[in-house]
């Protein structure tokens, strides 16, 4: 599926199986999870063409997979799995939209600024957020996609359209040129410099 060439638009998450979770990392995925499924529900009942696709693995891949079979969502949420990042490289582009959807649970959470949005960038893709401060001061500073403002399934579908509505091509193609490593590898080197 290329841009612009289908009706259907995608919704595409990256989620990752970190070593290291606990019980509280696997619950905390597992509602996010639960409830982009639950979002394309609603998406899908207010007559938008909307694909989920989750890319990843993890202990809650299983009841996840459950959710879906029970909502009744088989053709709207499709699982790919574990894949290499050459193959990720290659399907982030045919993305409409990027989302990163992390709750504020502690300050691991809060101030994390996850690779898939860097991802997306570089891939042209504009991407929804959580009213998270890293999150938002990229989405702020460089006009790539937009700002969660409610939760609520009916509201976060209603944004997720209004998103795709907009044209973010200029913006992205910007920040891909600035939000590279040899963008920012003189601005690191100018701190360890300094440390001297």
């Amino acid at each position: 599926i290329r841009k612009g060439a289908s009706s259907i638009s995608i919704a595409f998450s990256l989620f990752r199986k970190r070593l290291g979770w606990d019980s509280i990392g696997d619950y905390q995925q597992a509602q996010k999870l639960s409830r982009a499924v639950f979002k394309s529900k609603y998406r899908c009942r207010s007559n938008l063409t909307h694909l989920l696709v989750l890319i990843g693995s993890g202990d809650i891949s299983k009841s996840l997979k459950n959710k879906v079979s029970e909502e009744n969502l088989n053709d709207k949420v499709f699982f790919l799995g574990k894949i290499n990042p050459e193959t990720l490289h290659k399907l982030t582009p045919l993305a409409d939209l990027g989302l990163s959807l992390e709750e504020d649970l502690g300050l691991n959470y809060r101030f994390a600024l996850p690779n898939k949005i860097f991802d997306y960038i570089q891939g042209e893709v504009p991407i929804l957020v959580s009213n998270l401060p890293e999150m938002s001061k990229v989405i702020s500073a460089y006009k790539v996609g937009e700002i969660v403002k409610n939760r609520t399934p009916e509201k976060l579908a209603k944004q997720i359209k209004e998103v795709l509505e907009k044209e973010y091509t200029k913006e992205l193609k910007l920040a891909k040129t600035a939000l590279i490593w040899e963008q920012q590898e003189e601005k690191l080197i100018a701190i360890f410099n300094n440390l001297k």
